[in-house]
C-alpha cells in the first residue's frame, strides 16, 4: 500500500530508473520506490518530468498535483481504468437510484458536521454541542439543507472576523491549498476502485470532472480547518493572500496525519482509501451498497507511524558469464523493488508495517539467484536510526526513506 508524498519545490528533473522515481538536483539525486507513492505536488515551475515516469506513475495509481504562478493547486493526472471491474461499477454507479444517493448524502452530511464539531472541540472553540445537535436533524437528502446552517455556525466559532469568500485572507488561501490535496487524494481512492469521479451523489455539475470526489470530500474537510488552525497559532499571518513555502510544504503533510475511523487509527491517505471502498463491494450480485458512507471520520488523533527496514546481504559467484548474469540479475531486482545499496552486496529498503517487510522479503526469495548466499534482516526504525557510521555518509535517498512526506 503507497504510503509516501513528494512535495517538489525546487528546480529538478524527474525521470524513471530501475522502477523507481529519481528527482536530479544540484545538490544530488533521490530515489523514492514508485509503489510507495501515493501524491506527487509539483510546486514549482522549474520541473520537468519524463513521459515513461508519468505513464509509471499512472500505473501504479500514483495522483500527480500541479500548482498556477501563484502556487495555488490548478490540476491533477489520475489513472484510469485500473479496476478489474471498471465498466460494471460504473454501469452500477450511473444507474444508482434517488433513494440511494439521498440516504447516501445524508450520512456524508452528518459525518461532516460531527467531524466539525470534533474540530471545534479540539481547537478549544465553542459551539460544538449546537452542530452535534444539528447533525441529528439531517434527512435523507438533507432537504433542509442542516449542511448550509452549520457552516453558517462552524465558520462564526472557528475563526475571528473571517469571510470563508474573501480571497484576499490568507486562511482562506491555506484552506483551499489543504482542501485542493485531499481531493486528490479522494480522487485517486476512487479512480483505484473503479467508481468515476465525475458522477457524483450531490454534485453534478456538467463541467465537473470530480463531482464524487466533491461529495466524499465533505466529512474530510475539517481535517483542513484544523490543521489551518494550527498553522496560524505556530505562527502564520492571517494577513495577505499569498502562501509562503513553508505553509505549502505543511498543509502538503495532511494526508500523513492521523484519523479515527470507527475504532482504528489510520493516516488521513489510507482513510479515503477505506472511504472509497466501503462504495463498492466485491460482488457480482451488487457492487454499491447504500451503507457505504456509513464509515465516520469521528476523531481526528495522531498516528505513529512503524517503519521498519529490511536489509539483504549476499555473495554471488560471477566466475563465468552465466553467474554474472545472475548476479546482475538479482541487483537489478533489488533496485526495482525499492531497495537503495548502502554499499557492495549490501541493500536496504524501507517498509511501512511488518505486512510490508514479509511482501519484499517474499519478493526477494522467489527472485533469488541459483547460487550464493543471500540473508535477509530486518530491524525497526529505531534500531536502525542506533547505526554509527564510521567512515563515508549517507545519501540522500537514505536519509529521506523513512518520511511520509519528502520535501525537496
Amino acid at each position: 500500500m503507497a504510503w509516501k508524498g513528494l512535495h517538489l519545490s525546487r528546480p529538478a528533473r524527474l525521470v524513471k530508473a530501475n522502477g523507481q522515481l529519481v528527482v536530479g538536483q544540484d545538490d544530488g539525486d533521490v530515489r523514492l520506490p514508485l509503489e510507495d507513492l501515493a501524491w506527487v505536488i509539483l510546486d514549482t515551475p522549474q520541473a520537468t518530468m519524463t513521459s515513461s515516469l508519468l505513464a509509471a506513475c499512472m500505473e501504479e495509481g500514483v495522483v500527480v498535483v500541479v500548482t498556477d504562478a501563484k502556487h495555488h493547486p490548478c490540476g491533477m493526472v489520475l489513472p484510469f481504468h485500473r479496476h478489474h471491474r471498471q465498466a460494471a461499477v460504473a454501469v452500477l454507479q450511473i444507474e444508482a437510484g434517488a433513494p440511494l444517493k439521498k440516504r447516501l448524502w445524508q450520512r456524508i452530511v452528518r459525518a461532516k458536521i460531527v467531524n466539525q464539531a470534533a474540530t471545534l472541540e479540539r481547537c478549544g472553540r465553542p459551539g460544538a454541542p449546537a452542530l452535534r445537535e444539528m447533525s441529528k436533524r439531517v434527512g435523507s437528502g438533507d432537504p433542509a439543507n442542516i449542511e448550509a446552517q452549520a457552516a453558517r455556525h462552524y465558520w462564526t466559532c472557528l475563526f475571528d472576523g473571517f469571510v470563508r469568500s474573501n480571497a484576499a485572507d490568507r486562511r482562506n488561501s491555506m484552506l483551499d491549498y489543504g482542501y485542493a490535496i485531499a481531493r486528490a487524494a479522494i480522487a485517486r481512492a476512487l479512480a483505484a476502485y473503479g467508481l468515476l469521479p465525475a458522477v457524483g451523489l450531490r454534485h453534478a455539475s456538467a463541467s465537473n470532472a470530480f463531482n464524487l470526489a466533491d461529495d466524499v470530500l465533505e466529512p474530510f474537510r475539517p481535517f483542513v480547518d484544523r490543521l489551518v488552525v494550527a498553522l496560524l497559532r505556530d505562527g502564520a499571518d492571517g494577513a495577505g493572500s499569498e502562501l509562503s513555502l513553508q505553509d505549502r510544504q505543511s498543509l502538503a503533510d495532511l494526508l500523513v496525519v492521523g484519523a479515527c475511523v470507527g475504532e482504528e487509527v489510520m493516516t488521513l491517505l489510507a482513510a479515503t482509501e477505506l472511504v472509497a471502498a466501503s462504495l463498492v463491494v466485491r460482488s457480482s450480485a451488487s457492487l454499491l451498497r447504500s451503507c457505504g458512507c456509513r464509515v465516520r471520520l469521528t476523531a481526528m488523533k495522531s498516528e505513529e507511524a512503524r517503519f521498519v527496514w529490511l536489509f539483504v546481504f549476499f555473495d554471488l559467484p560471477v566466475g563465468t558469464k552465466v553467474q554474472r548474469r545472475h548476479a546482475t540479475r538479482f541487483r537489478n531486482f533489488l533496485k526495482e523493488d525499492g531497495f537503495l545499496m548502502l554499499q557492495w552486496s549490501v541493500y536496504a529498503r524501507v517498509c511501512r508495517g511488518e505486512d510490508g517487510a514479509t511482501a519484499h522479503r517474499e519478493r526477494v526469495r522467489q527472485n533469488l539467484p541459483p547460487q550464493g548466499s543471500v540473508r535477509a534482516l530486518q530491524v525497526t526504525d529505531r534500531q536502525y536510526g542506533r547505526m554509527k557510521l564510521l567512515l563515508g555518509e549517507a545519501s540522500k535517498s537514505e536519509r529521506l526513506a523513512p518520511q511520509q512526506l519528502v520535501l525537496l
